[in-house]
């Protein structure tokens, strides 16, 4: 039997709200128990959430001289051939040719929008063993008069563009060549931070000027010494003569005992110094 207290408290639990709180206590613990007994409750178990490699770090580029390198470089009867203002459809592969028939590396210094527009024939050039040179992306010979920031953003881009339409992420581009061989500090440093060297020439075939194959050789001939470097064009307009120019230029420079090289890039050399002050240097076209 309950006392009277406890009869007190029982109808005092069993008047609203408090019958309301212990209804759903009650039922909540139903719940909980059958769910035990049933096996529908359990401990989480961790879930392992993989989580992202940190991406490779970019590579750091070669240190290499920030002044224009106008040989190259190497001892002996050398000479190296560039070829600026391609790649071109037509020209390119017959310049590519005309190498080949004598076993010749060059250096193909490419105007990079118009790689974009032809990458199958960078990756020729690269295939059949040549070098790249980055010749801006649209041979604008104002670049060397912008800002500094403008000058650096405009090469990373440029040598970008080179680099995808090579189709090889990991391909070289050891030089960088001003438009018009005209150059800045800012030109020079801006090449050099990128791990390009500044690539000028000693001897200018002018095989831009639309002169006849016989007075392209002549000019050459009458400027050509150990360790020269050559300016001729695969672009830029009509280049047959250049085709031509080759064909009987390189057996005749074989024959007088010149190696046909690439430059070395890491070769330190002065920085000339410009006659009016600007910091200017003109290395040719």
């Amino acid at each position: 039997m309950l006392g009277a207290r406890r009869r007190a408290i029982l109808r005092q639990m069993l008047r609203p709200p408090y019958v309301h709180r212990w209804t759903t206590l009650v039922a909540g613990t139903y719940v909980v128990v059958v769910l035990t007994a049933t096996g529908l409750t359990h401990t989480p178990t961790p879930v392992a959430v993989a989580v992202p490699a940190a991406p490779a770090p970019a590579p750091v580029p070669r240190a290499v001289p920030a002044s224009v390198l106008a040989g190259t470089a190497q001892p002996g009867r050398t000479v190296t051939l560039t070829f600026d203002d391609g790649p071109h459809p037509v020209w390119t592969r017959q310049v590519l040719d005309v190498l080949d028939r004598y076993h010749v590396p060059a250096v193909f210094c490419m105007v990079t929008g118009l790689a974009k527009e032809h990458p199958d024939i960078v990756r020729d050039v690269v295939a059949r063993g040549h070098t790249l040179c980055d010749h801006t992306s649209d041979h604008d010979p104002g670049l060397r008069l912008r800002s500094d920031a403008v000058i650096a953003l405009a090469m990373t881009a440029s040598s970008a563009e080179l680099v995808d339409a090579s189709g090889d992420p990991s391909v070289r581009i050891p030089f960088f060549r001003a438009p018009e061989g005209k150059w800045t500090p800012a030109l020079e440093g801006g090449a050099a931070e990128l791990g390009m060297r500044p690539l000028g020439w000693s001897v200018d075939s002018r095989d831009w000027t639309g002169i006849p194959a016989d007075a392209v050789l002549r000019t050459v001939r009458s400027e050509l010494g150990d360790g020269s470097v050559i300016l001729m064009h695969d672009g830029g307009g009509e280049r047959a003569t250049t085709v031509a120019v080759l064909r009987g230029l390189i057996p005749t420079l074989q024959d007088q005992g010149y190696r046909f090289v690439v430059p070395d890039g890491t070769a330190e050399v002065p920085r000339p110094t410009p006659a009016d002050g600007s910091g200017e240097v003109t290395t040719g076209r």
